[in-house]
């Protein structure tokens, strides 16, 4: 497991002889024959153990360098605001969750911004962070705001939101929310504003919480 380390010991000498001569020989071919039955055809290291992660991913890739994940982006001039369209990215880490809604932060690259994607989070987020670090967002597993909700997570930004209106709001919805339940422990996603409400909620209810 990861963090655990593999000690090989030697179990004893012998006298550099004929007899163990032969052995060692014997245990040299015999390893030789196991590594080779054991060789990741991929090219991974034998032994080396699946990345474990807090928020498991629906199914998870190994790619160079981290995990696969889609982060999912609008498209201009797309017919309906909710439908959202994966582009893939690879986490480095096991924070697949704030990973891949740091990516919706960041945008689409040029040649997808070429192809017509838009992240309406990207075009929404403004101003400074109110939150300790300096951070975009503040990411909750298994909350619904401030109550414990096994498969909810709460999303509360630092930023300031700021909203043309219902279809901008729509859109910013529908990004996250995709983003983040790609992943199996994520079923529900509650959004709040830096003030706490919310997202899109004009009635003042917030019904989100409810």
């Amino acid at each position: 497991m990861e963090g655990e380390e593999f000690v090989y010991r030697a179990g004893a000498s012998c006298r550099w002889n004929g007899v163990c001569f032969a052995s060692v020989l014997a245990m040299l071919l015999s390893l030789f024959l196991l590594s080779g039955c054991n060789a990741d055809p991929a090219g991974a290291t034998a032994g080396t153990p699946l990345l474990t992660q807090t928020v498991q991913v629906t199914s998870p890739t190994q790619a160079a360098g981290g995990i696969s994940v889609k982060i999912y982006f609008s498209k201009i001039n797309s017919p309906d605001l909710t439908t959202v369209f994966p582009v893939n990215r690879v986490s480095p880490d096991n924070g697949v969750a704030t990973f891949s809604l740091q990516q919706l932060i960041i945008g689409p690259t040029s040649a997808e911004k070429n192809a017509g994607y838009v992240s309406q989070l990207h075009e929404s987020i403004t101003g400074n962070s109110t939150c300790t670090n300096h951070v975009d967002f503040l990411l909750s597993l298994n909350k619904k705001g401030t109550i414990d909700q096994q498969g909810t997570t709460t999303v509360k930004f630092c930023r300031v939101l700021s909203s043309a209106g219902i279809g901008t709001d729509a859109r910013m919805q529908a990004e996250i929310t995709k983003t983040l339940t790609q992943f199996s422990t994520i079923q529900k996603v509650v959004i709040l504003t830096v003030d706490g409400h919310c997202l899109g909620d004009e009635s003042g209810l917030d019904r989100c919480l409810q």
